[in-house]
C-alpha cells in the first residue's frame, strides 16, 4: 500500500485544464522528483498535495486514509512538506536537490516526532485528521 497516492487529479483555471486525471504514488523510503516544461502542472499538483488548492476532482490518501478538508495546516501536521521554492534554483546540482528535499523530508518526520511522541499517540492523531476508505 502507498504511503501517500494521489488519485485521477483534475484542476481547471478559467477553463483552461492544468491537471487531466494525474495520479502519483509514494512508498515508505522513496524519493521522487517532479519534472516537466513550464505550464506542465507541476506546481499545482504540489499546491494539491500540500493543501493549498483543493483539486477540481480526485482524491489524496495518506497510510490508506482519504485526506479530508486538506489544508496547508493539515498538510503540515501530516508531515507533508515541501522544500521551499528558492532552493530550486538553475545553479544547483541534482545532488543539491536531492541534499535539499531530504533535509526538508526529514524535517517533516522530526515535526511529527517531535510534537506526537508515541506511535500509538501519531497513530491516534493522524487518524483524528483523516478518514479511513471503506
Amino acid at each position: 500500500m502507498p504511503l501517500f497516492s494521489a488519485t485521477a487529479i483534475t484542476k481547471s483555471f478559467a477553463g483552461v485544464q492544468a491537471l487531466k486525471g494525474v495520479s502519483f504514488e509514494l512508498r515508505e523510503g522513496e524519493v521522487h522528483a517532479l519534472i516537466g516544461e513550464n505550464g506542465a502542472g507541476k506546481s499545482t499538483l504540489i499546491r494539491i498535495m500540500t493543501g493549498a488548492l483543493a483539486p477540481d476532482s480526485g482524491t489524496l490518501t495518506l497510510s490508506g486514509h482519504v485526506l479530508t478538508h486538506h489544508s496547508p495546516a493539515h498538510a503540515r501536521a501530516l508531515g507533508i512538506a515541501v522544500p521551499p521554492s528558492a532552493l530550486m534554483l538553475v545553479t544547483l546540482t541534482a545532488a543539491s536537490l536531492l541534499i535539499a528535499t531530504l533535509a526538508a523530508l526529514l524535517l517533516a518526520r522530526r515535526t511529527l516526532r517531535s510534537t506526537v511522541t508515541t506511535r500509538p499517540a501519531r497513530t491516534s492523531a493522524l487518524s483524528r485528521l483523516i478518514t479511513p476508505l471503506p
